[in-house]
């Protein structure tokens, strides 16, 4: 996948390309049978945005969250009527992402960056329970909009996925997106080691500590 960092570095708009396609990609595929598959993709547009940020810094970064925010928007207007629900998963996958990158990039620290990835992760779930009332009908809500893409003959095992899943999605979605942003950014690194420091990510990963030694 060397050909895929070497298309993101090109330009914001060849890198929000990349990440938006692997995401929209992820999300068709894990509405099929094949909802596994949809895990490595939407690592892979994390990934994207990861490099961008650590190779480029914050101002190539946000330029390309711009245009992949818009594309999804647009997307996911024209597919589902409901381009919230894109821009909720990209957005609880990509900040996430963005922010160990940038960790990374200032401290030069892989625990340093997973470290502070779970501290704001932990703000974050609590932030949710205090701007949002009632966070199982806000996640019920949701599912069943994006529910209504799928075949109609099975209304009601959606809507009953619905109501299982929504008392933990928040958590779920917390846990998922620390989880993935961290896969990501050793990707990311990975990617950048290869193309620009030979060795470099080996020798971070070898030397990844976390506390008092």
């Amino acid at each position: 996948m060397i050909w895929l960092a070497k298309f993101a570095e090109g330009s914001a708009s060849q890198g929000a390309l990349a990440a938006t396609a692997a995401l929209l990609l992820a999300v068709m595929v894990g509405m099929s049978p094949a909802l596994l598959l949809s895990v490595p993709l939407l690592m892979l547009s994390c990934a994207v945005v990861s490099l961008v940020w650590l190779r480029f810094g914050s101002q190539r970064a946000l330029q390309l969250l711009g245009i992949a925010v818009l594309s999804l928007a647009a997307f996911g207007w024209a597919l589902v009527s409901q381009p919230l629900a894109f821009l909720l998963i990209a957005l609880s996958s990509w900040a996430p992402a963005l922010i160990l990158a940038a960790v990374l990039r200032s401290s030069v620290n892989l625990a340093a960056a997973i470290v502070a990835g779970a501290a704001l992760t932990s703000l974050g779930v609590l932030a949710a329970h205090l701007l949002v009332a009632d966070l199982t009908q806000f996640w019920e809500l949701m599912l069943n909009d994006m529910f209504k893409a799928m075949p109609q003959s099975e209304a009601s095992d959606w809507a009953q996925l619905a109501t299982l899943s929504a008392p933990w999605m928040t958590g779920a979605m917390a846990v998922w997106g620390l989880l993935l942003s961290v896969l990501a950014l050793f990707l990311a690194r990975y990617w950048q080691s290869v193309l620009h420091r030979p060795g470099g990510f080996r020798e971070e990963f070898h030397g990844l500590r976390f506390g008092a030694q």
